[in-house]
């Protein structure tokens, strides 16, 4: 099991605010605050198998790697591959270096903003993904980022984002949030945490009020990956404001 998932019997380290400076205190408690984590990590892992099924020596790009967990959980099923990770956080890349080792590793020290500025790559990734990370960026942001992305992907590419969606509506968000907050519990009760219930439930509000975070909605940013040019655009798992979404790339005649 990996470190993150080794938390049943230990004390819960308190959620200090809105932000995630403290790396190893977003880390500690990541698992019962992310909704769905493990799921939706599992699930962009069976896509990539489905998607290049039987195929190996790919070569993909993690975008805001964070400490390294998706690309772990792929080498784990799919190792005869070459991963390249990104992220603007030195902190992070080095959580990620000491997950991940070996030759077919690449660690890449940039933010979103550096990435996009650079000149695309000639199509030279086959898979690119992100985990609750884009969101740091609003609309204008993403769009050049999708748009990067898809003058990076070899054609017959995927690419995959999990991420938090802005809800349609505040009848939506209430709902959503109060979701938010029962999954925590209910995880919270199923890790053997029973007298930490309730203690995270300021978690969506903090994640609203933050600055740092601008979810777009769900339905904006699966049409900009249709305006790029993504095909078999959809939205492939939704658990409120948490979705898997993405797109491939058409293949060369």
């Amino acid at each position: 099991m990996h470190q993150e998932e080794k938390c049943k019997g230990k004390p819960m380290k308190k959620y200090k605010g809105s932000s995630w400076r403290n790396v190893d205190s977003y880390l500690s408690i990541a698992e019962v605050i992310v909704p769905e984590r493990n799921r939706t990590i599992k699930l962009l892992v069976d896509i990539f198998g489905y998607h290049f099924e039987g195929k190996e020596c790919l070569s993909l790009l993690d975008i805001g790697c964070g400490d390294g967990i998706v690309s772990d959980r792929i080498r784990m099923r799919y190792a005869k591959n070459n991963f390249f990770l990104l992220d603007g956080s030195l902190e992070m890349l080095e959580k990620a270096r000491k997950r991940l080792k070996g030759e077919n590793v690449t660690f890449i020290h940039q933010s979103f903003e550096e990435y996009i500025a650079l000149t695309a790559g000639k199509e030279k990734y086959d898979f690119m993904y992100s985990a609750h990370a884009i969101h740091h960026l609003d609309l204008v942001g993403k769009s050049k980022l999708y748009r990067k992305i898809f003058n990076e992907l070899k054609p017959g590419g995927l690419f995959l984002n999990i991420d938090p969606v802005l809800p349609p509506s505040e009848k939506s968000e209430t709902w959503q949030f109060k979701m938010w907050r029962d999954w925590i519990n209910e995880t919270l009760h199923e890790k053997g945490f029973k007298s930490d219930i309730g203690k995270y439930d300021n978690v969506p509000s903090h994640y609203k009020s933050n600055e740092e975070n601008k979810p777009s909605s769900l339905h904006k940013q699966l049409q900009l990956l249709q305006e790029i040019g993504f095909q078999d655009v959809d939205c492939f798992y939704k658990f409120g404001v948490i979705a898997i979404f993405g797109g491939t790339k058409q293949e060369s005649c």
